[in-house]
Parts: structure tokens; C-alpha cells; sequence
């Protein structure tokens, strides 16, 4: 996928419920200028004018002006490319990731235990994971 996401010439994302977007994600990590929109999840990655192009939900014409942009000026697409790589190596350096995932969990596994035993609840069970209407921090009924 990195190889046919490196001959494209940008990425449009227009879904109206989008989470997180990975697939945008994958494709501003292989350099390519995304289009999004600035309603979804995409927005936490993608800088309007820095790492990629957003447009208003139902702006269809900001959309055609996002995508005509990147594909008449050069210039610009060359531009979010360099800066969209240059934020990943600043922001998400690839040494110790591995290692800084271990950590999170590690201490959200923490945080739980700490609360339970607050609560008087016994921290020798297994942990549940609690996803309710797509909240991993709701609390089931």
C-alpha cells in the first residue's frame, strides 16, 4: 500500500464519520498530501496549510478548491509533503515506540489497579475492557 500511496498525487478523505482516519494517517506518513475534512477524527493529524488541506463539511466546493489546489500547484503539494514528513519524525519518532506503547499500557494498567484498590476492589481480577457506544471510558449499564 506504501508503494501505491507514494505514487499518488494526494489523498481525499470526505467521509463524514470518520474515528481516526488510518487510512489518511498511512497516507501522510508516506508523504502524500491528504484532503480531509475538518469534522472527523483526520484533524487531529492533519494541519490545514501545514500537513495537509481541510474543507467545512458540506463545502463541495471547498473540496474541488482543496484537491485543484494540490494537483495544479506543485509548489504546495511539494510543500505539505516535506512539512507532513518533517512533523511524523518530530512528533512520532520511530525509536522507542514500540517501548512508549508498553509504557501507556503499562500505565493505564496502572491508573486501574490504583482505582480499584481506592474502591476496595480486589486487583488480582483480570482487567475489562469497557467500550460503550464507541467510549472506552464509559462505564457499561
Amino acid at each position: 500500500i506504501r508503494g501505491w500511496l507514494a505514487r499518488s498525487d494526494l489523498y481525499v478523505a470526505p467521509a463524514n464519520l470518520e474515528s481516526f482516519g488510518i487510512a489518511a494517517l498511512e497516507a501522510r506518513c508516506a508523504g502524500v498530501p491528504v484532503v480531509a475534512k475538518s469534522c472527523t477524527g483526520i484533524r487531529e493529524f492533519v494541519e490545514h496549510g501545514i500537513t495537509g488541506l481541510r474543507f467545512t463539511p458540506g463545502d463541495h466546493a471547498g473540496l474541488a478548491d482543496a484537491v485543484t489546489a494540490l494537483l495544479s500547484d506543485e509548489l504546495l503539494a511539494r510543500r505539505l509533503e516535506r512539512d507532513a514528513r518533517r512533523v511524523l519524525a518530530r512528533d512520532y519518532p520511530r525509536e522507542g515506540a514500540a517501548q512508549r506503547t508498553v509504557e501507556v499500557y503499562a500505565r493505564a494498567v496502572r491508573e486501574e489497579r490504583a482505582l480499584q484498590a481506592d474502591l476496595g476492589l480486589r486487583v488480582d481480577q483480570p482487567l475489562r475492557l469497557v467500550v460503550r457506544d464507541g467510549n472506552l471510558l464509559a462505564d457499561r449499564p
